[in-house]
């Protein structure tokens, strides 16, 4: 198709993917503050581990914890990162370094949370039943 032998192609690519690291780690990217009718942009957020699990059900999983934030506004601006660990420290140096000053924390709210823990029975009945497969929850 290209002309070109498979392992050249695969440099090529690899080339790509490093000039696109190295443009993302430079862009100064910051999300949250305040949109054009002075009302706080809400930003979502969170941390995921992306691993690989093989046959073990159950066992850990072996991988890289990534957070990030995205804004909710039609720019969807966001960042993410991979981190070493996710305690504490960590967490907020990222959001600090991420996120603009002024932004306000959002917690659920103890209605809510007891609402969550008051379901869980019936959540992990739903999941026991389907064993494995998806649910509502």
């Amino acid at each position: 198709m290209t002309g070109l032998s498979l392992p050249t192609v695969r440099n090529i690519v690899k080339d790509v993917y490093q000039v696109m690291e190295a443009d993302l780690r430079i862009e100064d990217v910051q999300v949250g503050g305040v949109d054009s009718a002075g009302q706080p942009i809400v930003v979502e957020i969170d941390e995921s581990k992306f691993g690989k699990r093989k046959y073990n059900k159950g066992k850990r999983v072996d991988g890289v914890w990534v957070v990030g934030g995205v804004e909710r506004t039609p720019e969807r601006k966001v960042f993410l990162l991979t981190v070493p660990n996710r305690n504490q420290n960590t967490l907020k140096l990222i959001i600090d370094a991420f996120v603009k000053d002024g932004q306000t924390w959002y917690a659920i709210s103890k209605e809510e949370c007891q609402k969550y823990i008051e379901s869980m029975p019936k959540r992990c009945a739903a999941v026991i039943r389907a064993k494995g497969r998806w649910t509502k929850y």
